[in-house]
C-alpha cells in the first residue's frame, strides 16, 4: 500500500485529492491531512508517507519551511507542491530542494492522477530493481563457495592458464594477495567417518576447520573429496602455514573420534601458479597418511621420507599409460597397467608398503590423465579423494591390484564421457552448419574445417556418429529440401536444383529419380 499526507491550508483542496484518490486510486491511502506547516510537519515525521501534497504558501510555516526540515530529517517522501499562478518562484525552489513535481491550483484530475502514476511507477520499478539487487547478492552469496571450489579446483588442476581470468575470478573470492600456500587435509579415522556417526563427525571436522580459517582471517577452506579439504593460505610468505596447519590438526584430534593429516605445500608467489603448491601439498599428505597419519608434514619433508627404500619405478611405461587414459583407449590401458604391476611387485619384492606408495603415484597419475584427456574438474577431484582413501584402507597385493583396474576403469570412463559429450557437440554443430549452407558447393573440408577436425577424422567421425557419410547426409538434406520446393512453390525444377546446391539440372534429375523412385515432375504430380 502506498501512502498519502495532504497538506494544504484550503480545506476545499484537500477534500478534492483525497476524493479523487479514493475513486479513481483506490490502492493510494491518505493517511493524514493537515492545514498548516506546523501539524503538517509533525504529522510527515510520524507517518513519513510515501507521497505528499505540500501547498507553497501556508499562514506560519509556508511549504517551503516544511520542505526544507523534510529533507534535514532525510524522510524519503516523493514530494507533489501545491501551487498558484504567481507562485513560480517558491515552486522553482521546491523543485531545487528535490521536489518531485508541481501542480497548479485547483489541482485538477487529470494532473493528480499523471504525477501519482508516475511516482507510483517509478517507485515500483525502483523496488524490483532493489528486489533484483538483493535477489543476485543472495545468489551471489550461495553460489560463492561452489564459485570457490571451482576457481581453487581449476587452479590446482591446471585449468586456467590467463592470468587475467585468474584475477577476475579471484576478486570474488577475496582470497587476499599472495603469496599463496597450499594445505591439503585428509581426515584418517575412515572407518569412523564412513558409517554410523560419520556424516555428523564429517560435519563436525568441517565447523571446527572452518573457524581456525577464519580466526586465521588470510586462509580460504573448500571441501574436497569426501573426507578431504583444501585450504589457501594467503600472505606471510608461507610461514603462517605450517602454524595453521598444527592448530587445525589439534582442533580435530581434541574431538577423540578422528584424526587430520595436514600436507603442507610449497609457497608460489601468485595463484596462476598454485597447481606447484597443491601437488607437493597432497604429495606430503598422502604419505603422511599411509605413514601413519595425525600429523603435519611438509612438501621438503617428502624426499627424506621416501629416500631409496623404494623400488625403481617404471616411468617410461607409465608415461605410455598416461597417454592411453587421455585417448581412453581401454584395451591398451588395462594391458599397460597388468605389465606396470608386474614389474613393480617384481622390483619391491612384493612389499606391500612400497606397493602400497607406488599405486599411489599411478591413481594421481591417472587422475591427471584423466584431466588433460577433457574430463570434469569436479567429477575427478570426487573420484581422486574416493580412490585415494580406499588405497590407504585396504591391504593385501590382490586388493591394491584389484584397486588400480578401477582406478584406471573410472579415469577411463570420464574421459570417455567428456569425448562423448564433445563428439556429439562436434556433430550437432556439423549438421547445423550443414542445414544452413547446403545451397551452395558445400565440401566435407569446410564443415571439417567449422569444427576443428581434420577432414579424415571428421568424415570417420560423422559415419560413426550418424550411420551415413557426409555426402549422402548432404544429399538427403538437399532432397528433402527439394521435394518441399516442389510440392509449396511452382518453380522449374532448374531454379528449384540451383536452390538446394545442384547447378546441373539434368543431374539433379537423375539423382532424384534413384534416390525417390520418380523424377521431380513426377514427385510434383503425384504428391501434392
Amino acid at each position: 500500500m502506498t501512502t498519502v499526507v495532504v497538506v494544504d491550508d484550503e480545506p476545499l483542496e484537500r477534500e478534492a485529492i483525497k476524493f479523487i484518490l479514493r475513486r479513481e486510486r483506490p490502492h493510494l491511502k491518505v493517511v493524514g491531512e493537515a492545514g498548516c506547516g506546523r501539524v503538517g510537519l509533525a504529522l510527515i515525521k510520524d507517518l513519513q508517507p510515501d507521497i505528499l501534497f505540500l501547498d507553497i504558501k501556508m499562514p506560519g510555516i509556508g511549504g517551503i519551511e516544511v520542505l526544507h526540515r523534510v529533507r534535514e530529517l532525510s524522510i524519503n517522501s516523493e514530494v507533489v507542491v501545491l501551487t498558484a499562478y504567481d507562485e513560480f518562484d517558491f515552486a522553482h525552489e521546491a523543485l531545487k530542494l528535490g521536489a518531485r513535481d508541481y501542480l497548479l491550483k485547483p489541482a485538477r484530475p487529470r494532473g493528480i492522477l499523471k504525477v501519482v502514476d508516475n511516482i507510483c511507477r517509478e517507485r515500483e520499478e525502483a523496488a524490483a530493481r532493489l528486489r533484483r539487487a538483493k535477489e543476485m547478492e543472495k545468489q551471489l552469496s550461495e553460489a560463492l563457495p561452489h564459485i570457490a571450489r571451482g576457481l581453487i579446483l581449476d587452479l590446482c588442476f591446471g585449468r586456467i592458464g590467463d592470468p587475467t581470468a585468474v584475477q577476475e575470478r579471484a576478486a570474488l573470492l577475496k582470497i587476499g594477495e599472495g603469496p599463496y600456500t597450499v594445505l591439503y587435509l585428509m581426515i584418517d579415522d575412515r572407518g569412523a567417518c564412513g558409517q554410523g556417526q560419520g556424516k555428523k563427525e564429517q560435519l563436525q571436522v568441517a565447523g571446527l576447520l572452518q573457524e581456525r580459517v577464519e580466526e586465521d582471517g588470510g586462509a580460504l577452506l573448500v571441501p574436497f573429496g569426501r573426507d578431504s579439504f583444501l585450504v589457501i593460505k594467503a600472505g606471510d610468505g608461507g610461514r603462517g602455514a605450517g602454524e595453521l596447519a598444527e592448530k587445525m590438526r589439534q582442533a580435530v584430534e581434541k574431538l577423540g573420534q578422528v584424526t587430520l593429516t595436514v600436507g603442507v605445500g610449497e609457497t608460489c608467489p601468485d595463484l596462476p601458479f598454485l597447481q606447484n603448491s597443491y601437488r607437493a601439498a597432497e604429495a606430503a599428505c598422502r604419505y603422511g597418511t599411509l605413514l601413519g597419519g595425525n600429523q603435519v608434514i611438509y612438501a621438503g619433508d617428502v624426499d627424506s621420507i621416501r629416500g631409496d627404500k623404494l623400488a625403481p619405478y617404471p616411468y617410461t611405461k607409465e608415461e605410455e599409460l598416461m597417454a592411453v587414459v587421455e585417448l581412453a583407449e581401454g584395451e591398451r590401458a588395462f594391458t599397460l597397467l597388468e605389465k606396470i604391476w608386474q614389474q613393480l611387485v617384481t622390483a619391491s619384492g612384493g612389499e606391500e608398503r612400497i606397493l602400497r606408495l607406488r599405486s599411489w603415484e599411478l591413481v594421481t597419475g591417472m587422475v591427471r590423465a584423466a584431466l588433460k584427456g577433457g574430463a570434469e574438474a569436479g567429477d575427478v577431484a570426487k573420484m581422486q579423494g574416493t580412490l585415494l582413501e580406499r588405497l590407504a584402507a585396504v591391504s593385501g597385493l590382490q586388493e591394491i591390484y584389484h584397486l588400480l583396474q578401477a582406478a584406471l576403469k573410472q579415469s577411463l570412463q570420464l574421459v570417455e564421457a567428456r569425448q562423448e559429450k564433445a563428439h556429439r557437440e562436434t556433430i550437432a554443430q556439423a549438421k547445423r552448419y550443414m542445414a544452413q549452407h547446403f545451397a551452395k558447393q558445400l565440401t566435407l573440408e569446410e564443415v571439417a574445417r567449422q569444427v576443428h577436425l581434420s577432414p579424415y577424422y571428421f568424415s570417420r567421425l560423422f559415419k560413426e556418429r550418424e550411420g551415413l557419410t557426409f555426402i549422402e547426409y548432404l544429399t538427403n538434406l538437399r532432397l528433402e529440401e527439394a521435394k518441399r520446393l516442389l510440392l509449396k512453390t511452382e518453380d522449374k525444377i532448374e531454379a528449384i536444383a540451383r536452390r538446394v546446391g545442384y547447378g546441373e539440372a539434368n543431374y539433379f534429375s537423375r539423382l532424384f529419380k534413384r534416390k525417390v523412385g520418380m523424377s521431380p515432375s513426377e514427385y510434383r504430380k503425384h504428391c501434392r
